[in-house]
């Protein structure tokens, strides 16, 4: 009899311990489920706010360039337009401040400029008599001419697109036109 109520108290012993491991287990298991979810959670989050960043950094980028080109522009006409000033000032005529800012502007021009004409006129407002003359003093002023990399990047593109074309059509004609010349001649 001592060892039936030894037997049964170890036996509820065990039960409560494996009744309190079980629940623990159960717990511990609805914890991990539930960190699971959130972890998954975060990781999606993450690349969600990468790809934001990352498209953020690019469209900053960019801003940044155009900013960078605008100021640079600013900067160039602010500069020429006190040139024109002080040519303005110091000269008494109007053909010889004319000369001092073309002179300005071709000083000023840079080596991937595109380059134009132009004739100085001499005080007597370009009469044909002069004009024969001044053919041999056409002188060539640079203006600055700069583009952004979106424009950059079409011109590229259409060039590519160009070539390629070109390609294909050279090597289509031939084709076509002994097509052409089975089918009429």
């Amino acid at each position: 009899e001592a060892t039936i109520r030894y037997e049964e108290t170890r036996y509820s012993d065990v039960k409560t311990k494996y009744e309190g491991a079980s629940k623990k287990l159960k717990e511990t298991e609805s914890r991990w489920s539930i960190d699971a979810r959130e972890l998954e959670t975060c990781r999606v989050t993450r690349k969600e706010l990468d790809a934001a960043l990352t498209s953020a950094r690019t469209h900053n980028d960019e801003v940044e360039e155009e900013v960078g080109w605008c100021r640079e522009r600013l900067a160039s006409a602010e500069r020429s337009m006190e040139g024109m000033q002080r040519a303005l000032k110091k000269k008494t005529s109007f053909e010889d401040a004319a000369r001092e800012i073309e002179d300005a502007d071709a000083k000023r021009g840079d080596g991937d400029a595109t380059t134009t004409t132009t004739s100085r006129s001499s005080g007597d407002g370009g009469r044909g008599d002069d004009d024969k003359k001044k053919k041999g003093k056409l002188k060539p002023v640079k203006m600055e001419m700069k583009y952004n990399k979106s424009f950059r990047n079409a011109v590229f593109l259409r060039q590519i697109y160009s070539a390629v074309g070109g390609m294909v059509a050279s090597l289509l004609f031939p084709g076509i036109g002994k097509l052409f010349g089975m089918m009429f001649l």
